[in-house]
């Protein structure tokens, strides 16, 4: 295959990627949030349960400082509160307040139904497909940028 095609075919699926993105930007809009705190909703919609910070970071690939700041928000809004796990008053939990349950259960866990909806809309064959695929593009991905990583071929800002 042409490297003009591959170029051609990356540009269509990041496009995509795009797209898809901006769906969860716009929601977040929509509720007044961001899209970070849009993120703690998916990860308490997706756990189940109160979540700590690291296992929402660790989970959903958020950067600490970005949810951190997503937190901050979310707690001066009065949507969330934090509260100690253990005598280590380090690891805090994220506990939805009565607001906050209610802006999560009529705004946020509808649109992830939505987008449950919408993936049930393919075959288990195209879920599963998807799935391996994305997973082995990822994996690519990570591969060859850490390689660059490793030969310093990266320019870095001064």
């Amino acid at each position: 295959m042409s490297k003009e095609s591959i170029r051609e075919q990356l540009i269509k699926l990041n496009r995509l990627y795009k797209k898809g993105n901006d769906r969860y930007y716009e929601t977040a809009l929509k509720l007044g949030i961001s899209n970070s705190a849009l993120m703690i909703f998916y990860g308490l919609y997706y756990a189940g349960r109160s979540c700590t910070q690291k296992e929402l970071c660790d989970t959903w690939h958020l950067k600490k400082q970005t949810l951190h700041s997503a937190l901050n928000q979310l707690i001066k809004s009065g949507d969330v509160y934090t509260e100690s796990l253990s005598k280590n008053s380090r690891i805090k939990s994220i506990v939805l307040t009565e607001k906050g349950r209610d802006l999560y259960e009529k705004s946020t866990v509808s649109f992830l139904q939505a987008e449950e909806r919408a993936f049930e809309r393919l075959t288990l064959e195209e879920r599963n497909m998807l799935l391996e695929l994305t997973t082995k593009h990822t994996s690519y991905i990570q591969e060859e940028s850490e390689a660059l990583m490793l030969k310093d071929e990266i320019i870095r800002r001064k």
